[in-house]
């Protein structure tokens, strides 16, 4: 485990242990016990892009906003985010589990944009050299407005722990300012797959079983629900309102297992 990594702060620690505390003793949840009630941001509230999330059209020319943001970086400021899901814990996701997200616009056209996502290293603003990146795909066709999506990905909460966690159905949408000098109004969806962060969640609440982190989400006001493959051990995170600065922080690919 590298220096910055952590232990829980005082704050974490006893929402945390309240949480397991009000779950009960840690035990398995299966797919008999009810779906979820949690519903994941709408993302469709703001904007209507002229196709859907994903969708990466054919190259129509350059957008005349390329310009202002084609290979440009951008660090998303989570505490600017108006809601989260769940509700209220977008306090802990940036504040200390060190979650730190950067975007750059690779390419973008008069109807498509791609971005390449990646996670700070705590404490430099700069890309984690051994966490991979993903490659998000959409429409621009509505620009300034963007919606690009991925059917799969990854996050980590780096202030603990290299481990990485697989996420599916990824969508962020937003607009970009005027100058390009900020991603405005961004909203970010996806669903979580716990069962890849053993190392993770015996640092924060001493167990390794998906089900009994599950049991603690429970507690705090969110429920787990099937992932791509059946198992109920996914859980959406979001968030909406948030807004982007452009930084001078070049990105690069890094392939799961890689470092830079």
């Amino acid at each position: 485990m590298s220096d910055v990594l952590r232990r829980p702060t005082g704050r974490v620690a006893a929402v945390l242990s309240s949480a397991l505390l009000a779950a009960g003793a840690p035990g398995c949840r299966g797919p008999e016990d009810g779906g979820n009630d949690l519903q994941k941001i709408d993302l469709t509230e703001r904007y209507t892009p002229g196709g859907t999330a994903g969708d990466a059209p054919a190259d129509s020319g350059p957008s005349p906003w390329s310009d202002r943001i084609d290979g440009r970086t951008y660090a998303i400021d989570l505490a600017s985010a108006e809601r989260s899901t769940p509700d209220g814990f977008i306090d802990l996701i940036a504040g200390e589990f060190g979650i730190a997200p950067l975007v750059m616009v690779t390419g973008s056209s008069a109807s498509s944009i791609e971005l390449l996502a990646a996670l700070a290293e705590p404490g430099t603003g700069r890309q984690h050299p051994c966490l991979p990146t993903d490659a998000l795909t959409g429409t621009f066709a509505s620009a300034p407005a963007f919606s690009v999506s991925a059917p799969a990905g990854h996050t980590a909460l780096p202030a603990w722990s290299d481990a990485v966690l697989r996420t599916e159905e990824v969508v962020l949408e937003g607009s970009v300012s005027e100058d390009g000098e900020r991603l405005l109004e961004l909203a970010y969806s996806a669903r979580v797959d716990l069962r890849e962060g053993t190392d993770v969640w015996i640092e924060l609440i001493g167990v390794d079983d998906p089900y009994a982190v599950c049991d603690l989400m429970g507690s705090l006001g969110a429920r787990c629900e099937a992932c791509a493959d059946g198992t109920p051990t996914c859980l959406w995170l979001g968030f909406d309102g948030a807004v982007a600065p452009a930084v001078d922080v070049p990105l690069a690919p890094v392939a799961d297992g890689d470092c830079l």
